[in-house]
């Protein structure tokens, strides 16, 4: 598992991202969220470090796990999913009622959910001016050569 950063890959496969809570590695006891995007789960942590770090809790890491670690993901995965029935945040509607933890693991994976929706909007907005840009850019310079060689 690589932990914490962003790695330009030859693997074609894509690649399993999740996101937890302190350690050296994503365990279901702390992971909240998985995502297939490094740059995204980089973003994700740097957002909840800025949004919740004041609290003390700043322990917020991103792992790749690899295709083989089929164990790990199915572990990893199946925590999260159980994140998702937890989407109220009154403990006391629940049977048994969860800890604390869960509650907050879950209130992470939602707010991820958030975050990660506005984030791939601002990649593809930043790709379109981008694309755009360079096009103006190209069109100029071949109205300045024709001009030039005319």
């Amino acid at each position: 598992m690589d932990v914490d950063a962003p790695k330009v890959s030859q693997n074609t496969a894509v690649p399993t991202v999740f996101l937890f809570l302190e350690g050296d590695r994503p365990l279901p006891a702390t992971v909240f969220y998985q995502t297939d995007n490094e740059w995204i789960a980089s973003e994700l942590c740097k957002l909840f470090r800025a949004e919740y770090g004041q609290n003390g809790s700043d322990g917020f890491r991103f792992a790749t796990v690899s295709p083989g670690s089929v164990t790990d993901f199915v572990r990893l995965q199946s925590a999260i999913d159980d994140l998702n029935l937890y989407q109220d945040p009154d403990p006391g509607i629940y049977d048994p009622e969860p800890t604390s933890d869960l509650l907050l693991r879950a209130s992470y994976c939602f707010r991820a959910k958030e975050w990660e929706d506005a984030l791939r909007q601002l990649r593809q907005h930043t790709v379109g001016v981008s694309s755009r840009l360079f096009n103006l850019l190209t069109a100029n310079l071949e109205v300045a050569s024709d001009a030039n060689h005319g």
